[in-house]
């Protein structure tokens, strides 16, 4: 199992003071919106101190586990070895599962808010940002 930074059209997104969660709206059984802002501070590609509007989409869901941040430590994040608050996970026991159970080949992402953790496998992360100005 390997735990990859994703990169994003704002680079990478790192800190537990990065994005911040107001909204989880699941518009399906199989898919979901995160919506508020992300600190701008902590993308590696931005060159201001805002917060930009963001909402993730994730859609083609099959597996779902929302988590305290400090319960996570002990079960979702206890073996990541990279540092951001967008990862994906490739190879892992989950995808394998899903394969064997389904015959799907998903993605595997961990999505690190303020207070809870998303761990979700799915088809589709789409990602989008709102100009703040």
């Amino acid at each position: 199992m390997q735990h990859q930074l994703m990169n994003t059209e704002l680079g990478v997104i790192s800190g537990r003071d990065a994005i911040f969660l107001d909204k989880l709206n699941f518009t399906s059984t199989s898919e979901a919106e995160l919506i508020r802002e992300i600190n701008a501070r902590l993308c590696s590609q931005v060159n201001h101190e805002n917060y930009i509007p963001y909402k993730f989409i994730v859609k083609g869901i099959y597996y779902f586990n929302m988590v305290d941040l400090d319960i996570s430590y002990s079960n979702i994040l206890r073996d990541v070895n990279v540092h951001s608050s967008l990862i994906e996970v490739v190879d892992s026991n989950l995808l394998a599962t899903i394969k064997e159970v389904r015959g799907l080949d998903l993605r595997h992402i961990i999505i690190c808010t303020y207070d809870e953790i998303f761990e979700i496998a799915c088809k589709e992360l789409e990602m989008k940002f709102y100009n703040n100005d």
